[in-house]
């Protein structure tokens, strides 16, 4: 299976880069490249522990 890198939320104030298996995706779903990314309040809240994970958000893309 191919690989790709992500950051993964460890915990508050824990992140880490890791290598991870790119995942399978059906027919009716699309898989896209990420070239570049931003942070928002809630992304900095989040890390901080303030809120729980899983956030169901959706509004950012």
């Amino acid at each position: 299976m191919n690989k790709m890198k992500a950051v993964v939320y460890r915990g508050p104030e824990k992140l880490a880069v890791e290598e991870v298996d790119v995942p399978e995706i059906s027919s009716q779903e699309v898989l896209v490249k990420v070239k570049a990314a931003g942070v928002c309040g809630t992304d900095v809240r989040i890390y901080h522990g303030r809120f729980r994970v899983p956030v169901k958000s959706g509004r950012i893309i």
